[in-house]
């Protein structure tokens, strides 16, 4: 069948009618070629997710699993009595480091992060928001827990308004944690009665407009009434509907194979009509009727070009998004995507080989941190590295 589109326009001199018929095939055209590159690409995707499935994956997972495992057991190190206060800052900030990299991993899912992030969170919030034993909290000290509180939840507070609702409870961690919770009830309270009056306000601003009439309103009404191109695409699509259900209605089917692909062509007119998809509508037209019994004017043609354009645009973007980093698959897709089989083989099994050897790496790391002096000794050389790294990237 050719790819040519015989649209049938109207109200048109012959030499504009060959050049917008030109202008719909060359659309036509490029959104057939799109979608076959889109569909080679989804193939293509399937199949190197397939194979990173079945080669990589467990190698992912067995390095995640390394890391959780190391991150658990330098958790272990936190409250130990021996470990000087700068070395425990210095082991968070560690802990801190691989709990990052591992929640950046995508293929951490047979791993329980929140678990180990939590006992991380718990030790961190008694340290360094309340002191330890019970004792009172300093001035200093409870203005910090406030404000960072707040802070996170994105709310900043008046020096007048720390004084007012906090300051008088600032001696108490339990008092100080009641107070910042009320005063975030209450600001949620707040909030929803200034959105409520917002809206009322909105629909009183509406309902006027709609009583006294708005100019502005008026006017564009006035110009849609003028514009020659005032018709909407769901005025096409619900036509285009109606002509072609009585057209292909399986009661005018011929017999019984007729009568089933008669309901497989209905079943398509519904789909388009509720996706509002003019595309959709003429393919059916070019594959199931005679493009001769529809006619199309020059307003509504303007209109299927702008259907047109939309649909190449959304086929293209489908396909980058194939290769965008905000999905699983894609990361992969974009990852080992090649020119040939045997190049995305060989990428997958280098990253498995990698990730192997960094799997062995981590768990003799874990092995070495056998008490308090190897875990100095690892912090030393951790910090000592990050000096010289600092250095290098300073000074050169």
């Amino acid at each position: 069948m050719s790819s040519t589109y015989e649209i049938q326009l109207h109200e048109s001199n012959e030499e504009l009618q060959d050049h917008q018929k030109s202008i719909f095939n060359a659309l036509w055209d490029k959104i057939a070629k799109a979608e076959k590159s889109l569909d080679r690409a989804k193939i293509k995707q399937n199949k190197i997710i397939s194979e990173f499935n079945e080669i990589a994956l467990p190698a992912e997972e067995s390095f995640n699993s390394a890391r959780a495992e190391y991150i658990q057991h330098l958790l272990s190190f936190l409250d130990k009595k021996s470990l000087s206060a700068t070395h425990k800052e210095q082991l968070s900030e560690w802990i801190d480091e691989e709990l990052g990299l591992l929640y950046a991993s995508p293929f951490r899912g047979n791993i329980d992060f929140d678990a180990l992030a939590n006992q991380f969170d718990a030790y961190m919030y008694e340290t360094e928001s309340f002191s330890e034993d019970g004792e009172e909290l300093t001035t200093e000290q409870a203005k910090e827990i406030v404000t960072q509180t707040l802070a996170m939840l994105g709310i900043v507070i008046s020096d007048e308004t720390y004084d007012a609702k906090f300051k008088n409870k600032a001696s108490s961690s339990d008092e100080l944690l009641e107070a910042i919770k009320e005063y975030i009830e209450n600001l949620s309270e707040d909030s929803y009665e200034e959105d409520v009056a917002d809206q009322q306000e909105r629909q009183s601003s509406y309902s006027h407009a709609t009583d006294h009439g708005d100019y502005d309103n008026k006017s564009k009404e006035h110009a849609d009434e003028l514009s020659l191109l005032n018709e909407k695409p769901e005025d096409i699509i619900n036509k285009l509907y109606k002509r072609l259900a009585q057209k292909l209605h399986p009661d005018k089917a011929l017999n019984d194979e007729d009568r089933v692909e008669k309901n497989e062509i209905m079943l398509q007119l519904g789909k388009a009509k509720k996706e509002k998809d003019l595309y959709a509508f003429l393919n059916i037209i070019k594959t199931h009727a005679n493009s001769c019994d529809v006619q199309f004017s020059e307003n509504q043609f303007h209109i299927l070009i702008n259907s047109l354009q939309e649909k190449l645009y959304r086929l293209n973007q489908e396909k980058r998004e194939l290769r965008q980093h905000g999905s699983v698959n894609g990361i992969i897709f974009a990852l080992f995507n090649g020119r040939s089989k045997k190049d995305i083989t060989a990428k997958i099994l280098d990253h498995k080989e990698n990730l192997e050897k960094n799997t062995k790496a981590i768990n003799k790391q874990k092995r070495d941190l056998k008490n308090i002096k190897c875990l100095r000794e690892a912090l030393f050389s951790r910090n000592l590295t990050m000096s010289e790294r600092f250095f290098m990237e300073h000074m050169f």
